[in-house]
């Protein structure tokens, strides 16, 4: 039987001595470049990616894969780089499996003359995924930032979700589709890329990443419902309730976190499903209802932003991002799969 495996870098620890702070980590694999990201890391920590580096489809027995890591420092003068080269073997019928590599960057200061090593250690995971679940529309990357790099985090958040209500009594009308949630990654932290500014008002910014859908953001009632916990903004606790099956039940998931973009989308998804229904009390008893995902989707923001639908909408159904950023379109895609690169 074949299995579907997803390559994933899991997190990358900062030893050694300290080179800097600006690290850039590149994947390739059997010589294609297929992850790039950059970000602040300081020595000694953890940064944590969690994100697919490579799909294999049809595998049914050991599959070696060649891989090349490389790491840079980037300073203003000069940079910083080093870089590893190894293989894994992936069993399919071990999964998952996790893969330690360590790249060694020595920091060569011309002024100084030192001769700094940091050592970064990074760890992969090989686990298999659905690929029935139908995957988000591809967007556009017109600038160096990966808007597909959460992609099959969605498929399986929302592929998972559908599957648990769908076979339910009292079924959503219509499945959630996970494109719709891309354009909700987007609209909330543009793929974990958005930056928010300090204010007098606001010196300490919820991040965008790792908690791309904002589900745990303490302003937002999320978490507090997730978790069944008291609410400080509404000076109680945060319980809600769901109909399931005729019974009034608990909505209550103590584990869910944003601890990492993929829980940051699997429970944001979650959310999205609670924030979909509507208990209604008939003469037959209790029975859940469903909202339309657009009044889903508006109620999800808590009405904190009034042009929130739209902006989910314009990606999602016209491929236009902010100040009309192209996200998606049949030519922008044609373009794209013919290995044209179109300029504006």
């Amino acid at each position: 039987m074949t299995k579907a495996v997803s390559l994933k870098i899991l997190k990358l620890h900062y030893g050694g001595d300290s080179i800097g702070n600006d690290i850039r980590l590149e994947i390739e694999v059997a010589g294609e470049k297929t992850f790039s990201s950059a970000q602040t890391i300081k020595k000694g920590s953890t940064f944590e990616y969690n994100q697919e580096v490579k799909q294999f489809k049809g595998v049914n027995g050991f599959l070696e894969v060649p891989l090349k890591f490389i790491v840079t420092e980037k300073d203003w003068l000069w940079s910083d780089v080093g870089e590893t080269n190894g293989k894994i073997q992936i069993d399919p019928n071990v999964l998952p499996q996790t893969f330690d590599f360590q790249v060694t960057v020595q920091e060569k200061n011309r002024l100084t003359r030192s001769k700094s090593t940091a050592i970064f250690t990074l760890t992969l995971e090989a686990k298999e995924f659905n690929p029935i679940y139908p995957r988000p529309r591809p967007y556009i990357n017109l600038s160096k930032k990966d808007y597909n790099r959460f992609d099959t985090e969605i498929a399986e958040a929302v592929g998972n979700w559908n599957d648990e209500f769908l076979n339910q009594e009292y079924p959503p009308y219509t499945p959630l589709d996970p494109s719709l949630v891309k354009a909700m990654v987007y609209a909330e932290s543009e793929f974990g890329y958005y930056i928010r500014r300090k204010t007098a008002r606001n010196p300490h910014p919820y991040p965008s990443y790792p908690d791309v859908m904002q589900v745990a953001d303490p302003d937002n009632d999320a978490i507090y419902a997730l978790q069944n916990v008291y609410n400080p903004k509404k000076h109680k606790m945060g319980t809600e309730y769901e109909i399931v099956y005729g019974k009034e039940v608990l909505f209550y998931h103590p584990e869910a976190n944003a601890v990492t973009a993929q829980q940051s989308i699997y429970w944001g998804v979650r959310w999205l499903y609670k924030k979909a229904q509507k208990n209604v009390k008939t003469s037959a008893g209790l029975v859940r209802e469903w909202k339309d995902w657009k009044q889903a989707v508006h109620d999800y923001n808590g009405e904190g932003d009034p042009q929130y639908v739209d902006k989910v909408y314009q990606a999602y159904e016209k491929g236009v991002g902010e100040n009309k950023y192209p996200l998606w379109s049949v030519v922008l895609l044609f373009l794209c799969l013919v290995g044209i690169t179109p300029f504006f």
